[in-house]
């Protein structure tokens, strides 16, 4: 918000809808590094672990020709959504300049104050319960992992059968 300063519900709106625009184009690359790069391994195929929580990379130039060959289909439609994200997002920053520079002309003394502008305060407070959320999930996991720690120490008891 701070760099398209938006002034007025209509620009707001605007630069909200181009950053979803960006923020889904971004989001193409996972999808398309998921068609052509991950895989679960072939029964004759060792695993490559990433991460904890990634699938396994497939080497090789193999998983992208399968990916093309089996998926054609779904890059196609992929590829389609990109184009329509970036002709889109492109009209949106046209949309927006031109209202800006239309209340430029009809008011200049409008103009896009950081400290007062509705835009960067809604930001603010999502960012601010983000960061609530994650220390809240931070804690949870503080939790889980003690009474993990706690159960697997405990002595174990038996119970008669009376």
């Amino acid at each position: 918000m701070r760099e398209l300063q938006p002034v007025g519900a209509l620009e707001i709106s605007c630069a909200q809808l181009i950053f979803e625009s960006r923020w889904r184009l971004q989001r193409i690359v996972s999808v398309e590094n998921h068609l052509f790069y991950l895989q679960p391994p072939g029964p004759d195929e060792e695993e490559i672990p990433l991460s904890d929580h990634a699938r396994v990379r497939r080497p090789g130039i193999a998983r992208q020709v399968d990916a093309f060959c089996d998926g054609v289909e779904t890059i196609d439609a992929v590829a389609r959504y990109e184009r329509h994200l970036i002709r889109n997002s492109e009209r949106l920053v046209k949309e927006l300049d031109a209202l800006q520079e239309e209340r430029a002309r009809k008011a200049p003394h409008r103009v896009f104050d950081e400290e007062s502008s509705p835009a960067v305060e809604w930001y603010r407070r999502v960012l601010a319960r983000c960061e609530e959320l994650a220390k809240a999930v931070q804690h949870y996991d503080d939790y889980l992992h003690a009474a993990d720690i706690v159960e697997k120490t405990k002595p174990k008891t038996r119970r008669s059968g009376a």
